[in-house]
């Protein structure tokens, strides 16, 4: 049961996120046969033949497309070196920032308190 707020399920009334009202729009346009059409990355009408050929396997990833992705130009050794570095950088800051936050649960008197002391 759809209401304007959300919709009921198990008992709960769940929100109409974007995303489920997107969902429910192409679901129900592919039943009636109205506007339908495959949108790689979200979603991809099959034939039971496509079922079965892949073992009945009902795993989106096993029909639906992955979406274009548009070529930035950079070498992927180039980006992935640009990615690990910044993933390092975080890192560092992380360990920096949890340090800061466990010297001052000490000074606010957590210091014996499970996880916290190392």
């Amino acid at each position: 049961m759809f209401r304007s707020s959300g919709f009921k399920c198990g008992g709960r009334v769940r929100r109409a996120t974007p995303r489920r009202r997107q969902t429910a729009h192409v679901y129900h346009a592919w039943k009636k046969g109205e506007g339908y059409e495959d949108k790689p990355g979200w979603s991809k009408s099959v034939t039971i033949e496509d079922i079965r050929q892949h073992g009945y396997v009902l795993t989106p990833g096993c029909y639906v497309d992955a979406e274009e992705q548009e070529d930035d130009g950079v070498p992927f050794e180039e980006r992935m070196a640009e990615l690990t570095a910044r993933l390092y950088e975080q890192s560092e800051e992380s360990h920096k920032l949890e340090k800061e936050i466990k010297k001052n649960l000490r000074v606010l008197g957590f210091e014996k308190r499970g996880f916290l002391i190392q």
